[in-house]
């Protein structure tokens, strides 16, 4: 039996370049498409969900292979970024990709992330965007991100910007990022979300961290040059006295003391090791001298 997944087109541009969800949009009225701008109309009922059609079929239309939750997020910071200064579905020829979300003046790509990815194709990406003076900011669906165990993309965005959403179905989640302890590609720990607002953009002035601030922090701050309101470099920044900040500053610190003594553990281990087999090489040259 075969299935075929058919994606409904919910957003489009109306005459004053703005998005229009269809449940907003006349019928007989022609709309463009975000992606291809190709000419649209609404249709739908009672009996079907409100939607966009083109009225000539594009297969090669990119929109059409994005999801509902994937255009959910794309809607959430069109609507949440300064009006006018956000576009979706950004083209950038000279590297031959089309950026999910782009804030213009700031220079910034939202990625948004619902399917696999290889670690690879992560990487590649930020180069593209990052020769190009975009700095790129990723957004993990947690459907299959945030796990116990994680990607091998998720490691490479360990220290770069990311965070999380649970958008679903219906439009309805939140963006969030979090504290967690990760050794060795395993999530060991992770604490309560941490509603992000990305609406709310403020510069990293490295001098003003605090030296006892948390290393996932410090880490951050070295690999990018701003934050968003709520999330841990921020609530670093102005509730460092907080229950949940004091909480991961306690946790990280048991860890990193776990993972030091585990370090030092092996390295007697290997030096027992090696003592032994020094010994037992000695042993085996005088006794063959004692045979011979």
């Amino acid at each position: 039996m075969k299935i075929i997944l058919v994606v409904m087109q919910i957003y489009a541009l109306n005459e004053k370049n703005e998005i229009i969800h269809a449940y907003h949009a006349h019928k007989k009225v022609n709309y463009r498409c975000i992606e291809c701008n190709g000419h649209l109309r609404s249709r739908g009922g009672a009996l079907r969900q409100r939607h966009f059609y083109h009225l000539e079929p594009n297969r090669a239309c990119h929109l059409h292979r994005k999801g509902i939750i994937h255009i959910h997020i794309q809607n959430h910071f069109y609507t949440c970024l300064p009006k006018g200064d956000c576009q979706l579905e950004y083209r950038l020829p000279e590297i031959g990709r089309i950026a999910d979300v782009v804030w213009l003046s700031k220079k910034i790509v939202f990625e948004i992330q619902y399917s696999p990815i290889t670690a690879e194709e992560l990487s590649k990406r930020n180069h593209d965007y990052q020769k190009m003076g975009w700095s790129v900011v990723w957004v993990l669906h947690d459907k299959l991100y945030n796990q116990f165990r994680l990607s091998a993309a998720e490691q490479a965005l360990r220290f770069l910007p990311h965070y999380f959403t649970n958008m679903d179905r219906e439009g309805k989640g939140i963006f969030y990022d979090q504290f967690d302890y990760i050794q060795n590609g395993l999530r060991l720990y992770k604490m309560s979300p941490l509603p992000v607002d990305f609406s709310k953009f403020s510069l990293i002035n490295a001098q003003e961290l605090k030296e006892d601030c948390l290393y996932l922090i410090k880490q951050r701050a070295k690999n990018c040059s701003y934050y968003f309101f709520g999330d841990l470099i921020d609530l670093g920044n102005t509730s460092s006295t907080s229950a949940y900040y004091q909480k991961a500053q306690e946790k990280e610190k048991a860890q990193l003391v776990q993972a030091k003594q585990k370090k030092m553990k092996y390295l007697l281990k290997r030096i027992k090791r090696r003592i032994e087999q020094t010994y037992q090489s000695i042993f085996r040259f005088l006794l063959e001298k004692v045979c011979h």
